[in-house]
């Protein structure tokens, strides 16, 4: 599922774990997925977003005002946290969106478009809100 990911894409995964980790909650969710996005303004997603008028910084203000803190995930390391269903669909979304371009690659823009078409719609949202 994470292989064929490029540099960006790997960091904002990366990031997402850190984020949830960060966050005291003991899984990794789109709303996480997203924070690893909104966390590199290199990334071609964040890139996308900025040209529609997406603050970045502000989002992700909004993100984490949704999510809250969690209960707490002491003694857990970021490989112990474990995707939702929602995000794991996000990954395999990705990937499919990524093939249907004709890239042997996932980017941090095919995240975005698994954000996108996801169930929960926070990226959804959080257009709507700006």
């Amino acid at each position: 599922m994470l292989e064929n990911l490029t540099d960006y894409a790997k960091q904002a995964v990366l990031a997402a774990k850190a984020e949830a980790r960060f966050g005291g909650h003991k899984y990794i969710s789109t709303e996480h997925i997203l924070l690893g996005i909104l966390g590199d303004s290199n990334g071609l997603a964040a890139k996308i977003l900025n040209s529609c008028g997406i603050d970045v910084n502000v989002s992700r203000e909004h993100v984490m005002k949704l999510i809250g803190i969690g209960g707490g995930c002491v003694g857990l390391s970021c490989e112990d946290l474990r995707f939702t269903y929602d995000a794991k669909n996000v990954l395999d979304f990705s990937l499919k969106h990524a093939k249907s371009l004709g890239h042997d690659y996932v980017d941090t823009m095919h995240l975005l478009l698994g954000l996108l078409q996801g169930t929960n719609g926070v990226v959804t949202q959080l257009l709507e809100s700006q």
